[in-house]
């Protein structure tokens, strides 16, 4: 293994290896199709990153088809997912994209320098953009991860403007890992922002439909307290049991305590 190569690399390797437990961990929580897709997503591009620090010793650098299309694979991945948070579709947006890409790599024998850099960057860009637009998140709650991606699309207008110097590879690598930080505090302040939506929203529907079935008239026996329900009466207990979900528990007042039982009130 490279040592520059792993020095250099590293800070990217561990920052997408940990947005792969991070994704891994929120998808067993929330069980969202989104959160699958790029706990994939980073799983390749943890796989990515490895690759350039074992690339020298393992020759895999003589494999450029094959990185091709591992890069592309997690884009598509990152992309679909970032989709699936809006319920937007834009497989017609990504995929003649892509297809360019690849068809430009096979025929040439080697990615383009040039349009390879910008098939990434349009992934990156159409994620970020996507995000801003995530269903059940506010603005505050959407606007980190968003920036986060556009952030990895600057990043990576570096690569053909700095090649393979090892200064600006690493200087990258470490603006990449903090990118990734950002890009994991922000899903999860946007799957908390879900979250608590979805909780408000339940609880207004719960009281909307409460106010609803006790809305109105209730008929009711001004000796038992039975409630009139067509023709036959039943208990307040059951009628609201029915219409409300609650469940009512039984108790004496002080006044119906000294009526009913004088011995055992002082």
């Amino acid at each position: 293994m490279n040592s520059q190569a792993f020095t250099t690399f590293a800070p990217a390797m561990f920052g997408s290896g940990l947005l792969f437990v991070v994704f891994l961990y929120l998808g067993t929580l929330y069980r969202e199709r989104a959160l699958f897709l790029w706990t994939c997503a980073w799983a390749l591009w943890t796989v990515r990153r490895g690759w350039a620090v074992v690339a020298d010793s393992l020759l895999l650098d003589q494999l450029p088809l094959l990185l091709v299309v591992l890069v592309y694979s997690y884009l598509t991945l990152m992309v679909l997912g970032a989709a699936a948070f809006t319920g937007r579709r834009v497989g017609h947006i990504w995929f003649p994209v892509a297809a360019v890409g690849l068809v430009d790599a096979a025929v040439r024998g080697a990615p383009s320098v040039v349009l390879g850099t910008g098939v990434i960057v349009f992934g990156w860009a159409l994620g970020g953009v996507l995000l801003f637009r995530a269903r059940g998140a506010s603005g505050p709650e959407r606007i980190v991860p968003a920036i986060a991606m556009l952030l990895m699309a600057v990043a990576t207008l570096r690569i053909p403007l700095v090649g393979d110097d090892p200064v600006h590879a690493a200087w990258g690598s470490a603006a990449v890992f903090a990118i990734q930080s950002m890009l994991g505090v922000g899903m999860v302040l946007v799957l908390h922002g879900r979250e608590r939506v979805r909780l408000e929203t339940a609880g207004r529907r719960r009281d909307a439909a409460l106010t609803r079935a006790l809305s109105g008239y209730i008929p009711i026996c001004a000796g038992c307290k039975s409630v009139a329900e067509g023709s036959r009466w039943i208990g307040l207990e059951d009628y609201l049991g029915a219409r409300a979900a609650v469940a009512v528990s039984h108790g004496i007042c002080p006044a119906c305590a000294a009526a009913l039982y004088p011995e055992y009130v002082d």
